[in-house]
């Protein structure tokens, strides 16, 4: 009996176990399953064609391990087709990178983790823009200005698939790239004004443009020196006006750094030294040219330009360029015009006044009408009469210009028409009245002036072969009609020749000159000059009458000397 007692509760114990490990069995909490949350704090870099996404893991995984990630592109915020995917190549570093795509296209980014019980929900899908950096900007230049530098340039030759949204320049002080940034301006445009700088420091300028992404390629630094003087401007040339001067330029090769320069025109009485006697600026819509005077006709001043920035001046333009300012000359005043024979004789007088330049020549020019008209022929002098011929038997109107270096006066005015004129007759009835060493010799004026009055007369004495001069008297118009007025038109002219040798044969003839220039002599004639007996009458003629006989005679060639 004992024995099967104890084996009795052996058996109840085990009985017991087994229930009381069911009960605990039915008690434990049952395995559920579940996926992990979502990836956190996505991040996106663009590129050129592609995403660089970046993530960090979700903040829980579900009771299980994460087994993969995925990240998604679609070409909608909803909906839409799915563009590209991509998962990380190893858990240890969550990032995927996804290419071949779009720039300057939006895409729409999700993503999601999985573990062996599924996957989580997708993550809202954010906006991602396909690009990469902008190239640098091109032609980019800089000057300076007070205490600044204007930088300037143009666009990059390609965006990286974006729209630049606007340009930074910077200056620093080295080309190191360790450099400290000296000073920037940020600009929408294609220039921007970098102040706050110092003048005396060389500088290196650099510009990048910028998308909506990030910022580009800089280009590469130029050099920025410290402002100088600058050099001379170049190609000055002068022109005279009436009572100014034309001056123009080209600019210097230098500004001396700047970007801003101004210019100076200057007169000086003298080729060195001296100060200014006028000075000229010239005007912003023609920044280099200036008139420059006033400068009064007919001197003669010396012109150089002086160039500065707005620090220093530079050195004048070099020589100094001679000019004479001057106007065009008045009309020649007082024309005549007489024809004779085949060619038409022009005088006048000079122009009161010159301008300031001396005359370099006359035109004198036919035409075939008082106004208009054909040109028919000219004549060029620098005197004050000439003769232009081959002209037709037609009227003739002239006129006169003259000519100096500021250019051409306008025609003498009105035209004058052209007399038509002949040689006058010679001189009449000469004859000579000897007295000691010197000879009288008188005359009647010719039958036929020739159509123009006689201007004057000369009675001449030659040697006996009458090849050489020994002397001469001249008797002008205005006595002539002088002496005429006082003692009657029947009055003989006369002169004295004197210095003569007593017992000499002489040669005597008197020459009567028009005032178109055409002359006549008298024909020549030879005495012995000493007190004689008269010589005898000339041309005799006996005119026949009813109950009467008229004798008519010229004066002997000489009176003998009384």
């Amino acid at each position: 009996m004992p024995l099967k007692l104890r084996s009795s509760r052996c058996g109840l114990s085990a009985a017991v176990g087994v229930v009381i490990g069911a009960l605990a069995l039915s008690v434990a909490p049952a395995a559920i399953a579940a996926v992990p949350s979502q990836p956190q704090d996505i991040s996106v870099i663009p590129a050129s064609g592609s995403l660089l996404i970046s993530w960090l893991a979700p903040a829980s995984d579900g009771g299980s391990p994460i087994t993969g990630y995925t990240m998604e592109i679609y070409d909608a915020a909803s909906g839409g087709t799915l563009v590209d995917s991509c998962s990380p190549a190893s858990l240890s570093n969550l990032t995927c990178t996804m290419t071949g795509l779009t720039n300057g296209t939006t895409y729409y980014l999700t993503g999601y983790a999985t573990n062996a019980d599924g996957t989580s929900t997708p993550t809202a899908r954010t906006a991602e823009v396909v690009g990469g950096p902008a190239s640098a900007p091109l032609r980019v230049a800089a000057a300076r200005g007070p205490q600044s530098v204007l930088v300037e340039w143009e666009a990059p030759s390609h965006d990286g698939g974006l729209k630049v949204t606007s340009y930074v320049a910077r200056a620093y002080t080295s080309l190191a790239s360790s450099a400290p940034v000296a000073g920037s301006c940020v600009a929408t445009g294609l220039t921007c004004d970098i102040g706050g700088l110092d003048d005396s420091t060389t500088y290196f300028i650099d510009v990048a443009a910028v998308t909506s992404l990030m910022e580009g390629t800089p280009s590469a630094r130029i050099r920025v020196s410290a402002v100088a003087s600058p050099t001379s401007p170049r190609s000055v040339k002068v022109v005279r006006g009436n009572g100014f001067a034309h001056v123009t330029w080209s600019a210097p090769l230098s500004f001396g750094g700047a970007r801003e320069i101004r210019y100076e025109v200057r007169a000086y009485l003298a080729p060195t030294g001296g100060n200014p006697f006028v000075t000229c600026t010239p005007k912003v819509a023609k920044p280099r040219e200036c008139d420059i005077g006033p400068l009064p006709n007919g001197t003669t001043y010396y012109i150089d330009v002086l160039a500065s920035n707005p620090l220093l001046d530079g050195s004048p333009s070099a020589p100094r360029i001679a000019v004479i300012p001057a106007a065009p000359p008045e009309v020649p005043r007082s024309v005549s015009a007489v024809q004779v024979g085949p060619e038409v004789r022009v005088a006048w007088q000079v122009p009161l006044s010159d301008g300031g330049l001396p005359i370099s020549f006359y035109r004198a020019t036919a035409h075939s009408a008082l106004t208009g008209g054909k040109v028919m022929g000219s004549c060029t002098t620098s005197g004050d009469r000439c003769s232009i011929e081959g002209l037709e038997d037609a009227p003739v109107y002239v006129d006169v210009i003259a000519e100096t270096g500021a250019g051409f006066s306008r025609p003498s005015a009105p035209r004058v028409q052209v007399l038509l004129v002949d040689p006058p007759d010679a001189p009449q009835a000469v004859s000579v009245s000897p007295q000691g060493r010197k000879m009288r010799i008188t005359w009647q004026p010719p039958n036929y002036d020739g159509r123009t009055p006689i201007a004057s007369y000369t009675a001449t004495v030659r040697d006996a072969t009458g090849q050489t001069e020994v002397g001469a008297c001249p008797v002008y118009a205005a006595s002539v009609r002088n002496d005429a007025a006082a003692a009657g038109s029947q009055r003989r002219i006369g002169c004295t020749v004197t210095g003569l040798v007593i017992g000499t044969t002489y040669t005597v003839s008197v020459r009567a000159t028009t005032v178109s220039g055409t002359f006549a002599s008298s024909l020549p004639f030879q005495l012995v000059l000493e007190p004689r007996k008269p010589m005898s009458p000339r041309d005799v003629k006996l005119l026949p009458g009813d109950d009467s006989v008229t004798a008519v005679w010229m004066l002997p060639a000489s009176d003998g000397g009384n």
